[in-house]
């Protein structure tokens, strides 16, 4: 009988220890949380985890004999036996820096120079996948943030009061104007033209936007795609409504790979079964893709490209004034972004280039409206290190945006029957902005950080010289918690639509 209850104590003490967590976190040598670091067992590798945001990790123990291992690119692995720490307390584990190796310098060229100042680092899973307000969108997202002033059901950001064309998205560098789907004449989209499942990071700065990128002056929204596979994934779906397909593939193992994806929504089926709850609209259809394509081009350098097309239209009923009858509306687009990045130990070279076309029309009663959109965007930065706890970036830019607007257009606003009197008009307008910038940071200690950054224009076609200029101070607590005071002068034009023809210079003061 002492022999089965001593079994049985031993039992019990295994199970109780089988389901015991270790948790830590981890830091670099100036107290920094280290981001992504890999976390696990020797005895086995396959059950590890990775660090959060602020460094830190849970990992499941089963045999208090094992080995613990942290590595991260740039940094000198650790091993720890479990033997020689307390499993009920929280383990702080200091990587040091891999002086022979370039990989510090990549991961840092993949954060963005700025990323300690951003309010919001959003969690794929958390807050795109798992929020229901977000419906797996990644600038819907954004609207559940305390920063966020949306007022509509529109996925383009308005951050803390500012109007749309005052805040940017960054795709891979590259600005994406009115990154929505579904949109009106007045730019109002339901969704975002972004796949979440090829976004690896997404930074929001709810105000004072980093002067690395130009042409905002109220947020920013930095979305960054993946540059590894972790395996390759097929997925499919079908609805009442639509069907879709994603495919991400390695065509060379830790060299490159590709994603795929498509989707096609059709009304059909979905109209017909309740055309009693929606009796003013007729139909609605769209054709999408998008893939992306990402390879190191050497030990030192990587080149990604993704591109994207959308063909989209709409039918209903609509009312205005005394005049009801049909709406009709289509747009397609098309836009690809390309990044080239070279590493070396003195710095980093990040050359990126987009192009984006569009075209959109809208008919309603005596009401007839074509857009024509183009954009070409051109940047190079460099990034590098000044001492051990100061960078710098520096960099210059090209934005050429053209439009075209012919509309025949109601002589009355209240009369727009077909019959009624319309005149017709025809715009084009034009902008380059040319731009150059000088950003800093420097870490004063492992809770102190500056930045400061300049940004002017290079007048062209007699434009008004402007400069926008910041400066920013972050106090991190701890890995959870810190203070943040910024402030600057910043500028941007507003593109035009359909309501104002022109490139409008607009600048704001900021202090947050």
């Amino acid at each position: 009988m002492r022999y089965l209850v001593a079994i049985s104590l031993l039992f019990a003490a295994f199970l109780s220890f089988a389901q015991h967590s270790l948790t830590g976190s981890v830091q670099d040598k100036k107290g920094m949380p280290v981001f992504a670091a890999n976390v696990y067992l020797k005895s086995a590798p396959e059950k590890g985890t990775t660090t959060g945001f602020e460094g830190e990790f849970v990992l499941e123990i089963d045999d208090p004999k094992d080995t613990l291992v942290v590595s991260y690119l740039g940094f000198q692995t650790r091993e720890i036996l479990l033997t020689t720490i307390d499993l009920n307390k929280p383990l702080k584990v200091i990587l040091r820096a891999d002086a022979q190796s370039l990989g510090e310098v990549i991961v840092t060229a993949r954060d963005p120079i700025s990323e300690k100042f951003s309010v919001v680092k959003m969690d794929m899973l958390k807050d795109v996948y798992l929020n229901p307000v977000a419906q797996g969108d990644p600038l819907r997202a954004i609207a559940v943030l305390p920063a966020s002033t949306t007022t509509n059901e529109t996925a383009n950001p308005s951050l803390r009061g500012s109007s749309p064309n005052r805040s940017r998205v960054i795709f891979n560098g590259v600005p994406v104007y009115n990154p929505v789907r579904a949109s009106q004449l007045n730019n109002m989209g339901f969704f975002s033209l972004f796949n979440p499942d090829m976004i690896d990071r997404e930074y929001v700065y709810a105000s004072n936007p980093p002067l690395t990128y130009g042409n905002s002056s109220a947020g920013l929204v930095e979305i960054q795609t993946k540059n590894a596979l972790n395996a390759n994934q097929l997925q499919m779906s079908a609805g009442l409504a639509g069907v879709g397909a994603f495919l991400s593939q390695n065509v060379k193992k830790d060299t490159s790979f590709v994603q795929i994806y498509g989707n096609y929504q059709f009304s059909d089926a979905y109209t017909g079964i309740q055309k009693s709850k929606l009796p003013n609209l007729v139909n609605f259809g769209t054709l999408d893709a998008g893939i992306n394509f990402h390879t190191k081009t050497g030990k030192q350098s990587e080149f990604n490209s993704y591109s994207y097309f959308i063909d989209e239209s709409y039918h209903a009923i609509d009312q205005s004034f005394t005049f009801r009858g049909d709406v009709y509306s289509a747009k397609r687009r098309f836009f690809t972004v390309n990044n080239f990045k070279h590493y070396s130990e003195k710095g980093i070279l990040n050359i990126n280039a987009g192009v984006d076309f569009s075209r959109q029309t809208y008919e309603f009663g005596n009401l007839d409206s074509k857009q024509h959109a183009n954009q070409a965007y051109a940047s190079i930065n460099y990034k590098k290190p000044v001492q051990e706890s100061i960078d710098l970036q520096f960099g210059a830019s090209l934005d050429y945006q053209a439009q075209n607007f012919k509309d025949s257009i109601p002589v009355y606003y209240y009369a727009q029957s077909p019959g009624s009197p319309n005149y017709f008009s025809e715009t084009n307008v034009d902008n380059s902005i040319l731009e150059v910038y000088l950003y800093g940071n420097w870490e004063l200690n492992g809770h102190i950080t500056l930045s400061s950054g300049v940004r002017s224009n290079l007048p062209v076609n007699d434009q008004d010289y402007y400069l926008s200029s910041q400066i920013g101070l972050k106090y991190r607590l701890n890995g959870k918690h810190s203070f943040l005071l910024s402030g600057g002068k910043y500028h941007n034009y507003a593109p035009p639509n359909y309501f104002s023809r022109t490139y409008s210079l607009l600048s704001s003061y900021q202090l947050a």
